[in-house]
């Protein structure tokens, strides 16, 4: 699906700091909350998402039967999921990256951007729906989800996420700043939620 070989000197010169500024150039296009999803400037049909890295190989292999197993089971359930291919990636001296990639979709295609568009108001009014839908297909016996858990959900993992990545952030400045190594994880700027 996409040149190996490729992806294999993209990893060995990437700047995780400064993608853009890497031996073979990538513009970030996302950021999930353990990846970043980049183009690489040398392919302009695939998007690629770097997953957190691994101290081995075998580790990362482990990881990557997972993804395809949790894949499979989507496909099972129906849902459609675009074409995709992994790899692993193991430049000497470093840790093992895992790469997802897939075509490149219309940017119009993602849920998030279309919300993006709508007006608080809008977005607000597809959530009721949403919990609707879910409660249909939860057993029996489960108690039915309601806004105030999804808001406090919500509120939780925000403050999981920032306290993370302020960790992150700072494990960065301690590693480039005060150890003078390369830091590998590429990490997000501010993040609007």
């Amino acid at each position: 699906m996409f040149s190996q070989e490729l992806l294999y000197e993209f990893e060995k010169g990437l700047n995780p700091q400064k993608p853009a500024d890497s031996k073979i150039p990538a513009r970030i296009v996302g950021y999930g909350e353990i990846s970043a999803i980049f183009e690489i400037e040398a392919d302009n049909i695939h998007v690629y998402k770097r997953l957190p890295l691994f101290d081995s190989l075998s580790a990362a292999e482990h990881y990557r039967q997972m993804y395809l197993e949790y894949c499979s089971l989507l496909v099972k359930a129906g849902l459609f999921l675009p074409a995709h291919d992994t790899q692993i990636v193991a430049v000497p001296g470093r840790p093992a990256a895992l790469y997802i990639a897939q075509k490149k979709l219309p940017e119009a295609n993602f849920g998030h951007k279309l919300i993006h568009h709508l007006d608080d108001g809008s977005s607000l009014d597809l959530i009721e729906p949403a919990i609707e839908c879910v409660n249909t297909h939860l057993p029996q016996d489960e108690t039915p989800l309601t806004k105030t858990e999804v808001d406090k959900y919500y509120r939780e993992d925000k403050l999981i996420w920032m306290v993370f990545l302020g960790l992150r952030r700072l494990d960065r400045f301690f590693t480039t700043r005060l150890l003078w190594k390369r830091y590998e994880f590429i990490l997000p700027g501010k993040i609007k939620r």
